[in-house]
């Protein structure tokens, strides 16, 4: 989990399960909030913020390998700057 912590399914599965049930709030008087801490979050967490962003760098390449191309190509087909880009 990216911290050096040996896991196994089940106990990723224990902690699935301890954040659905830690997450209710139908038992508790209004006005009072819970907020739940496992080690699974941060894995869980920080592979949503990874493959969220995954679809914005590779646009990035495409844009930038874009304007390599048109400020150092030429416009014909020997001078280019394929390699360049």
């Amino acid at each position: 989990m990216g911290f050096d912590i040996p896991v196994d399914k089940a106990v990723l599965d224990f902690e699935s399960e301890l954040l659905d049930v830690l997450s209710l709030t139908c038992h508790l008087p209004p006005g009072i909030e819970t907020a739940a801490s496992v080690m699974r979050q941060y894995g869980d967490v920080s592979s949503d913020a990874i493959w969220g962003d995954a679809l914005f760098l590779t646009c990035g390449y495409f844009i930038i390998y874009g304007f390599v191309q048109a400020v150092l190509g030429k416009w014909n087909r020997v001078e280019q700057r394929a390699a360049l880009g």
